[in-house]
Formats: C-alpha cells, structure tokens, sequence
C-alpha cells in the first residue's frame, strides 16, 4: 500500500504511542484495517468508533484502526459493531476488516503489508467479514 509523507508520519506516530502504551500498561491493543468501497470522512468513520479506539485514513477507501485496551474477543466484538454501523449508514455490505495482534515487532511498513493481505484474503476468500492474521497461514 503507497502511502504519501504525512500519512506515513501520522501512521508511524500512532503506532509508536501503541507501542508504548502496550508497554507501560501491559495492555492488548490490535490494529486493524478497514476497507469500504466509497469514501468515508474521517469524522464520520470515527463516530462509528468507542472512545477509546484511534484511527488514521490511510487512502478514501482504507482506515487504520487502533483498538486499544482490548482483548481478541473485544477487538471482534468492536469491529461486528463497527460492520454494522458501516452496513447501516452506507445501506451496503462492501465492508470488510482485517485484524492483526501479533503485530508488536512488526515495522510501519510491515504491520501494514500485513494487515492489507490479510484484506486482500479477507475480500477474496473468506465468509467472514472480518479476518485474523491466522488467514495468512492458509496461503503460505
């Protein structure tokens, strides 16, 4: 995924405060990608969103979300809410998440190659809406 200057800055930014809040507070915090096929505004995307969860929009049809102090099961349960919310608003169903949690030595640039293939497989293979970095192991 091309990124320009300011979005990279701001992407590498929040994920450095991710990864310092993980490690003063020992906390769960996943990063997730959400694709929708028509441009959404930022505010509006964040509405969607609990308090708590950060987001970066990384191009009018992508969003990088944080969700912070969050297990797996939470993380899930946000991103069904945020699908519903999506399906809703736009009266489609052209959403679809990928989540990572394993991302914590992962670089900028990694955690984001990664969380897109897993998109990527999310759009082309899966059932589910939302997808784990566990969809990779079936194509490597």
């Amino acid at each position: 995924m091309n990124l320009d200057d300011n979005t990279r800055t701001r992407l590498e930014s929040e994920i450095n405060r991710m990864n310092d809040a993980s490690e003063r507070y020992g906390s769960d915090i996943l990063s997730a990608i959400v694709y929708h096929e028509k441009d959404i505004d930022l505010a509006l995307f964040g509405s969607f969103l609990r308090k708590n969860d950060k987001v970066v929009r990384l191009d009018k049809n992508h969003h990088f979300v944080m969700f912070y102090f969050t297990s797996e099961q939470e993380a899930y349960e946000a991103a069904k809410h945020l699908l519903a919310q999506l399906d809703d608003h736009f009266e489609n169903t052209t959403s679809c998440i990928a989540i990572d949690s394993d991302w914590k030595n992962d670089s900028t640039n990694m955690l984001i190659n990664k969380l897109y293939q897993i998109l990527q497989e999310t759009k082309k293979h899966s059932v589910s809406r939302i997808e784990y970095e566990d969809i990779l192991d079936e194509i490597f």
